[in-house]
């Protein structure tokens, strides 16, 4: 019997390749059909392609850190082939954390656009200007990133103190903490967020469609009707698969 240990790495690179491979096949969609320019389908294009992103490291993860863990040598020994490649390694973690956090808040995003579209739908066009779905977008990519400054720098000040040794969540407990806080700002509190969201939403949609109904309306009400709940349900359903698959990786980059 071949142990998962063996099996895991081919599992991943598979998941990843076929996630770049769908995310970009949405991009290249949106991006040749000019009727699906509007403010949705590029908020779902910026959506797609941070999960392409994402996908990508997870399919080069395992080859990559491996490489460079593997060609690290001996820790408590400042060697420059030490340096080197435990830089490599920590940067590329550091840029897996800041993908992963943008796809979060990229996915909170597109909801947030739903959520004022059904929610406040004439307040939408003049809430959500192309000025400020920009801003919003350069917003989340900057923000993800930043959010690993903090532990880019506590870990390497604590690296270098301990003579090339890699910092534990043992020997310094406030690693964990700064991760939990982080794992809480980046994913959880997004999860709550979306949560509410979504409920919102579906209430208003529910309470919408029962108006309508009331009111012996049919038609294009009906069909804006339908055509929201699509869109709610399609993201309802990549909220879950993302809670699903990304959780347990969450947890496990906090307490490593």
């Amino acid at each position: 019997m071949v142990p998962p240990t063996v099996v895991l790495p081919y599992v991943m690179v598979a998941e990843g390749f076929i996630g770049v491979i769908g995310n970009l096949l949405v991009c290249l969609t949106i991006a040749k059909t000019k009727s699906m320019h509007n403010v949705t389908n590029c908020l779902l294009f910026n959506l797609a392609f941070a999960d392409a992103c994402v996908s990508f490291m997870a399919c080069s993860e395992t080859s990559l850190a491996g490489f460079f863990g593997s060609r690290m040598g001996l820790v408590g020994y400042c060697t420059p082939s030490f340096i080197y490649n435990f830089a490599c390694h920590f940067i590329l973690k550091c840029f897996e954390g800041s993908l992963f956090t943008c796809s979060i808040l990229s996915l909170t995003l597109a909801t947030f656009e739903r959520y004022i579209g059904i929610i406040h739908p004439f307040q939408h066009s003049s809430f959500l200007t192309r000025r400020k779905i920009i801003i919003l977008l350069c917003s989340v990519w900057v923000a993800s990133f930043l959010a690993e400054i903090p532990f880019v720098v506590a870990f390497t000040m604590l690296y270098v103190s301990d003579n090339c040794t890699i910092p534990t969540n043992d020997k310094y407990p406030g690693l964990l903490v700064q991760g939990v806080v982080k794992s809480f700002a980046t994913f959880v509190l997004p999860c709550i967020v979306l949560a509410f969201m979504y409920i919102k939403i579906m209430i208003n949609l529910k309470s919408g469609a029962r108006h309508l109904e009331e009111q012996g309306v049919q038609g294009p009400p009906q069909e804006l009707y339908r055509a929201h709940k699509k869109v709610t349900q399609a993201l309802s359903f990549v909220v879950a698969a993302f809670f699903i698959l990304i959780l347990p990786e969450d947890c496990s980059r906090v307490l490593k």
